[in-house]
């Protein structure tokens, strides 16, 4: 089965997950490698609404497919007799527009004592795209760090504001939190 708009689905995330949006071919770094180049993948936008024992849990995420797997066939009859025993969580389900924080985690050799500078580098109330982060991490002398072992530390970038632009991720950062 084809993961599409609408497709039922579970994610990293424990309970029943539907695809809300799917935005194809989106240029990202892989920080975990030292290579410069952009690859293309598909953003998935997800909603859940029960959580594995089949009570309401309204949350969203996004990740890429990777992450995600059809329902079975027996996962779908028991999503369906739930909502169907449950027919106002299913409405408000219909009605439930939130949009998921963006997480990039990047992975570092540094000490995350040695990480509080990063955060000022990111403005907040500015986007970057995941080529203006890398290029920043870099000039922050960072490059020998991402993604090598073994790691010490991982900077989590948090962004409210995650928008798509010419095919690019473009992160606008509420937090940076370096552990």
């Amino acid at each position: 089965m084809a993961l599409d708009v609408g497709t039922w689905c579970k994610s990293y995330s424990k309970g029943f997950w539907r695809i809300a949006k799917i935005e194809r071919d989106v240029l990202d770094f892989d920080f975990s490698t030292k290579s410069r180049s952009p690859k293309k993948k598909d953003l998935i936008f997800l909603r859940r609404v029960m959580g594995e024992t089949f009570k309401k849990a309204f949350n969203a995420e996004i990740c890429v497919s990777s992450f995600l797997r059809p329902l079975t066939k027996e996962e779908l009859a028991s999503l369906q007799v739930a909502l169907a025993a449950n027919p106002r969580v299913a409405t408000e389900f219909e009605a439930y527009s939130s949009f998921p924080d963006s997480v990039m985690n990047i992975s570092l050799s540094k000490p995350a004592a040695e990480l509080n500078h990063v955060d000022s580098s990111f403005p907040q109330g500015e986007l970057f795209d995941t080529t203006q982060i890398y290029e920043k991490l870099y000039k922050l002398e960072l490059r020998d760090s991402l993604g090598a072992l073994p790691i010490s530390s991982t900077l989590q970038f948090v962004s409210p504001r995650t928008e798509i632009r010419g095919g690019k991720i473009h992160y606008g950062f509420r937090k940076i939190l370096a552990f």
